[in-house]
């Protein structure tokens, strides 16, 4: 089910980007912008989040525009979760997870500096040096804001990494500088 609704989703926004590329197409004056900053996780599933706490990390994207709305790129994301404490005859923790993505971005920019974007590609989760691949898939939806001269662009997402029989999912924010 969880993969059919993602499958809905993109197909949707898919649609809408062309949709909207068609009507408003209008050269962009930089074609290639970059972002870079920090970012906090939060573990939804079950057994993530009583296993782990607040993650933390960076994200970077790397993007070309089509126009001023529509670009695609390379985002990097690295989050790093703390292990919480467990109960048994000598109390010990959980391993400390890294959690390192590299993703290709869609992302459409809305009025009023609003932005929705969606992400796929690959998660390398490292936990006590064992590291494991998987399918990595995330929606975010932001706002870009000028503070003394400089855009940042503020995001809240939703994470997913599939492994072969697990999934993890986490829900996040991030705050990026945006370079033009």
């Amino acid at each position: 089910m969880d993969m059919e609704r993602s499958a809905v989703i993109f197909i949707l926004l898919i649609s809408f980007l062309f949709k909207s590329y068609g009507q408003q197409a209008k050269p962009s004056s930089s074609k290639i912008k970059f972002e870079i900053g920090p970012q906090f996780s939060m573990p939804l599933n079950e057994n993530f989040r009583t296993t782990h706490y607040l993650g933390f990390g960076a994200t970077s994207r790397a993007a070309y525009y089509f126009t001023d709305e529509i670009s695609t790129g390379i985002r990097i994301n690295y989050d790093y979760f703390l292990g919480k404490k467990y109960e048994s005859p000598t109390p010990d923790r959980y391993f400390n997870v890294t959690w390192t993505s590299l993703l290709v971005n869609f992302q459409y920019d809305l009025k009023k500096e609003f932005y929705f974007g969606g992400d796929a590609g690959i998660g390398i989760i490292n936990i006590n040096g064992i590291t494991n691949s998987s399918f990595n898939t995330s929606v975010y939806f932001g706002k870009a804001v000028t503070v003394f001269k400089t855009s940042i662009g503020m995001a809240i997402y939703w994470t997913q990494a599939r492994e072969s029989t697990s999934r993890n999912e986490t829900l996040g924010l991030s705050a990026a500088f945006r370079f033009n």
